[in-house]
């Protein structure tokens, strides 16, 4: 995988960046540890394989844990800031030719109160592809009093926002070159 998204990402010309050509998901049932708003670190969390949005503190958890690819990780706010920046036209009215310029999708995301989401992805999936037309994608920020993602829409162009820690988004991992 490392070597394929190496090859197939799309490099950054200001940052140093590859930007991995998919999203990240499991490819097996994985278990991880201090997960949630109480993050006990003995409290295990059972993430089921095809698994495809991840709450913030399952991303976080993941990475810290060693599941994401070796030198993979989610990308910093100014990373965000400046993909942004490098991959939206001037010209551009919506969030189109920064999703294909990077093979994003506008796949959604999972609210909160639809838990359903980390046993059994497919259903949901298929739903939210019907329900809502954009994409968002989890950002590293160490402060989590405000976490962010980039905020594909249809109809407007890519924005930084802050994003609800306990939604489900997907996970595009970059790697320094």
């Amino acid at each position: 995988m490392d070597t394929l998204w190496m090859q197939n990402g799309k490099r950054t010309k200001k940052g140093n960046l590859v930007v991995a050509p998919e999203n990240f998901t499991l490819r097996q049932d994985t278990i991880v540890t201090g997960v949630g708003r109480n993050a006990d670190p003995d409290e295990v969390t059972i993430l089921r394989k095809g698994k495809e949005y991840f709450t913030y503190d399952e991303a976080v958890a993941l990475s810290e844990q060693g599941y994401f690819p070796e030198n993979w990780r989610l990308p910093t706010f100014e990373e965000a800031a400046a993909l942004l920046e490098e991959f939206t036209e001037e010209t551009d009215i919506t969030s189109h030719g920064f999703v294909q310029k990077l093979k994003l999708d506008y796949y959604g995301y999972v609210y909160p109160k639809m838990n359903a989401y980390n046993e059994n992805p497919t259903p949901i999936h298929e739903a939210i592809n019907d329900k809502y037309m954009e994409g968002r994608f989890w950002v590293y920020n160490p402060d989590k009093n405000s976490l962010y993602a980039i905020h594909a829409k249809r109809h407007g162009l890519p924005v930084l926002q802050a994003f609800c820690c306990d939604s489900g988004a997907s996970v595009r991992l970059v790697r320094d070159i």
